[in-house]
């Protein structure tokens, strides 16, 4: 019995190093694009072009990250959605400069995540129901709580 409980945690640890091992070598850049075709307009109206970016976690030294987020701008879209967790550093908003300044000027709107609105910290995979206890001092004033404002494809209020 006691060899059957040290092959299940051995097999347990080995499973937990190789997805450990994949999240971090190989899926932390492997960034996608997903072309949907959504027929909600009428028939003959001009197609509308809408580039949705979430989660995207951002540190200011992710230079491959924020190079693929700015060839999406090649796609021309007529509008930039934001849905939350665009920092993933405290210092997140440099790389989120840097790799939306090909969309100034193209229409956004965005929606804060709790990295966003609180500032991203580790937390409790056990624990799901915490809730962050301080917001950052840039956003010490702000009234907004990630309501739906609009902007310039950025990451915050301009």
């Amino acid at each position: 019995m006691l060899r059957l409980i040290r092959r299940a945690a051995a097999l347990t640890a080995a499973a937990g190093a190789a997805a450990f091992a994949y999240g971090s070598l190989v899926e932390r850049d492997r960034f996608t694009l997903r072309r949907a075709t959504v027929p909600i307009l009428p028939a003959g109206a001009k197609p509308i072009r809408v580039l949705h970016l979430s989660d995207l976690h951002m540190a200011p030294w992710q230079r491959g990250k924020q190079e693929f987020v700015r060839s999406l701008a090649t796609l021309k879209p007529d509008l930039v959605v934001t849905t939350g967790d665009n920092l993933g550093h405290e210092r997140g908003i440099e790389g989120l400069r840097e790799a939306l300044a090909p969309f100034a000027g193209v229409p956004g709107v965005y929606v804060w995540g709790s990295n966003d609105y609180f500032g991203p910290e580790p937390k409790n995979p056990f624990s799901t129901s915490r809730v962050p206890r301080r917001r950052p001092s840039s956003l010490a004033g702000s009234t907004s709580r990630g309501s739906g404002s609009t902007s310039r494809a950025s990451a915050g209020p301009t």
